[in-house]
């Protein structure tokens, strides 16, 4: 059994603000400084930490593991800086990365001082806070805090100016529902239904794709076919709902043209596809599009870390794009919208087997555990396996408040899953 940290006035302090400052990489993600202000605290208790306490930090639950998965993620932006077309982007991703060992060592430190389900039940009620926001937006047409709906009419709740709402609670729902599941599964299936719903009305898709793999998970972990059965009708119908309800999706539902350009004799068939689909996906395809290329041309180490917004034009190769600058699209297109797109254009082959390697030593890891310490990793786990679904459309993982999130999740679920291997070993 690996030992613990012997830090004896550790856990009672530093780690109590630690635990916090952690916390508060998900709480404050909506307001103001977003994510930056709590990760700056926590880099410096984990400085402090890995200097005053260097043998003990060595040892520490988590830490090989969280050590593991960063160094696989270091790797391919330093294998593409040398050859990036942003290399100023790529140092500047490099250097933040290296920072976040130390933010993880925080992170790892706070958790292990408290039971892992004082972070669930502090997580949910943060989940559920934003979710009754944004309903209280949908009713009155402003949240708690005075924040508007966007002038399309999407639901945005307290994040105002973004659209990352679906996002968070798409992703982090089993927080919420999974705790649940074995001993309250009506109220488990009650706490998926209304974040669904919430989810369905902000009108993101890929914000639903995460909404349904979640609703996959409380399937499987549910207890009985009665549960199962109730949970897939009612979340059906809560879905449905959503998307008649929701501004955005009764917008495209009622003034896009689904065969537009299949019927127009001025595109060939393969022409036609191409674009009815890319207007479907928002633009998408043309996104992958020019990844695909930024890919064949580079396809060691891809155009560099951080470097897609600068290599789009030159890679570009359709004149109708509106992504490139001469498209007009307000703000460019930074990233390609696909996770493992994203790695394979900037990172290239490097990148893709970085990220094969980390998801496999980390199912690795959770498959070795004990049963109690699966079952305390499980929300954290499967919150991550629904990130990283590679059939979805999401942010690259180098994107600073989704890498954040991200990393917040894995360092919870390292620290959740050793503390039940400690208690099951003891």
């Amino acid at each position: 059994m690996r030992s613990t940290m012997r830090l004896p006035g550790l856990i009672e302090t530093p780690a109590g603000w630690a635990w916090l400052f952690g916390f508060m990489l998900i709480f404050w993600a909506p307001l103001p400084g977003e994510q930056r202000l709590p990760a700056i605290f926590l880099a410096i208790l984990g400085i402090w930490l890995h200097f005053r306490h260097r043998e003990d930090v060595a040892i520490f639950p988590g830490m090989r593991e969280m050590r593991t998965t960063l160094a696989l993620l270091i790797l391919p932006c330093l294998a593409s800086l040398p050859f990036s077309l942003a290399p100023r982007d790529t140092l500047g991703i490099l250097l933040v990365l290296i920072t976040f060992h130390w933010i993880g060592l925080a992170i790892l430190a706070g958790l292990a001082g408290k039971p892992p389900r004082w972070m669930l039940l502090a997580l949910a009620a943060t989940l559920c806070f934003w979710a009754v926001d944004a309903l209280v937006q949908w009713v009155f047409g402003v949240d708690f805090l005075g924040v508007p709906r966007a002038p399309s009419g999407r639901l945005l709740g307290i994040f105002g100016d973004n659209q990352r709402l679906g996002f968070m609670l798409g992703v982090m729902m089993p927080l919420v529902i999974l705790p649940l599941v074995r001993d309250r599964p009506y109220t488990a299936m009650a706490c998926y239904g209304f974040l669904a719903f919430i989810v369905g009305l902000v009108g993101s898709r890929a914000a639903m794709v995460f909404a349904v793999l979640a609703g996959a998970v409380l399937l499987y972990r549910l207890p009985g076919w009665r549960h199962r059965l109730g949970l897939l009708s009612a979340g059906l119908a809560i879905l449905a709902a959503a998307i008649l309800l929701s501004p955005i999706h009764s917008q495209r539902i009622l003034e896009r043209n689904y065969t537009a350009y299949l019927d127009n004799p001025a595109y060939s068939r393969g022409e036609a596809l191409f674009l009815q689909v890319d207007d479907f996906l928002s633009g998408r395809l043309k996104i992958w599009s020019t990844a695909g290329n930024m890919f064949l041309a580079r396809p060691l180490t891809g155009v560099g870390a951080g470097a897609f917004d600068e290599a789009y034009d030159r890679y570009s190769t359709r004149p109708d794009d509106q992504f490139t600058a001469r498209g007009g699209y307000p703000g460019g297109v930074y990233h390609a919208h696909q996770l493992y797109v994203s790695s394979a254009a900037e990172t290239g082959l490097v990148g893709l087997a970085c990220l094969a390697a980390m998801i496999a030593y980390l199912v690795r890891w959770y498959r070795r555990l004990p049963p109690q310490g699966r079952e305390h990793a499980a929300p954290y786990a499967y919150s991550l396996l629904i990130a990283f679904f590679p059939f979805n459309s999401q942010h690259g993982i180098y994107i600073g408040w989704w890498f954040m999130t991200l990393f917040f999740l894995l360092c919870a679920m390292l620290a959740a899953g050793e503390r039940g291997r400690a208690e099951a070993s003891s």
